[in-house]
């Protein structure tokens, strides 16, 4: 299963994408998976989409009391997995 782990002002919480993989085709140092299927590729524009989206969230102070229900919408995504 792949998580995301955040910290927003000390506090720390993991969010499940809901996707598995494989633990040896995950690549730590780029944060992704590997591989070159189409499912693969798919799958890394989706975290990659999630990080981005959370990066712009933690990035605006104002922004952060949207940050649960960004996570509850985006990341799990109902029906795309």
């Amino acid at each position: 299963m792949i998580y995301f782990r955040i910290t927003v002002h000390g506090k720390r919480s993991e969010f499940s994408t809901g996707r598995k993989i494989y633990p040896n085709t995950w690549d730590a140092t780029n944060t992704k998976v590997l591989g070159f299927s189409q499912d693969v590729r798919l799958l890394n524009v989706h975290l990659r989409k999630i990080r981005n989206d959370l990066y712009q969230h933690a990035k605006k102070p104002k922004d952060l009391p949207k940050l649960k229900e960004f996570l509850s919408d985006s990341i799990l995504e109902k029906g795309n997995r």
